[in-house]
């Protein structure tokens, strides 16, 4: 899975900064070391789905606004605020997703919001940092099921963004 995932980021990346809207496509990418990824693109024109295929493994990707409220574990988007991206993600029993928000609530109390998420989903806190203009709040549970959120205050409100993964 670690060779998948490090094949995967910087190729879904490229492929996202290159899909075409409403466009379908497969594409093969290989590295010097024989390793080959296939991945197929559908896009509906609201979110772009890629299935990648490797023989380290497979994995399913979708990303689009739309897809914040598809977290697993029962987190959410922070109520009421601007969801600028988000992914949705499966492979190997494994799931996960990344939400990045923008908000005109404090930092505080988003962090708030998502300390109650996460002891309603079963999911102790581990680990609470303040840096500068930035607090940052992570944990995972027995069942390898895990969460990170930080809210930085910005100019114009706060960003928050949340990244939720582990066991199915």
């Amino acid at each position: 899975m670690k060779k998948v995932a490090g094949m995967i980021i910087p190729v879904l990346v490229a492929a996202g900064m290159l899909s075409g809207c409403g466009s379908d496509d497969t594409t093969t990418y290989k590295d010097g070391k024989g390793n080959e990824v296939k991945i197929t693109q559908d896009n509906d024109g609201q979110s772009v789905e890629y299935n990648v295929e490797s023989q380290d493994g497979d994995a399913t990707f979708r990303v689009g606004s739309e897809l914040a409220d598809k977290l697993p574990y029962g987190f959410k988007p922070y109520p009421g605020a601007q969801i600028i991206t988000s992914t949705v993600g499966t492979s190997e029993g494994r799931a996960g997703g990344m939400v990045l928000m923008k908000s005109t609530d404090s930092r505080e109390k988003a962090i708030a919001y998502y300390k109650g998420l996460a002891k309603s989903a079963g999911i102790a806190v581990q680990t609470e940092i303040e840096s500068g203009d930035a607090l940052m709040i992570a944990g995972e549970n027995d069942n390898q099921q895990g969460f990170s959120v930080q809210a930085v205050n910005t100019p114009d409100g706060t960003q928050i963004s949340l990244f939720v993964g582990g066991e199915n």
